[in-house]
């Protein structure tokens, strides 16, 4: 699954009313720690970590239009 394309959903603390709900990321891990994905936002080239994920099949960021 590493690699793939996903959405995870961002808090209603974390956005205005007209902000989405989900953000396009790609797959990079599981933490350690706890029970939640690690997440590789590409707009921000930032790394996030979430338990909410939807994973896109068949969609990986090397035949993706990102």
């Amino acid at each position: 699954m590493w690699g793939r394309v996903t959405f995870y959903k961002v808090s209603n603390n974390e956005r205005t009313k007209l902000e989405p709900r989900g953000l396009k990321s790609v797959f990079v891990g599981c933490a350690r720690n706890s029970k939640t994905y690690k997440l590789l936002n590409l707009e921000t080239n930032v790394i996030v970590e979430s338990v909410y994920v939807e994973f896109i099949k068949y969609k990986f960021i090397s035949n993706s239009n990102m």
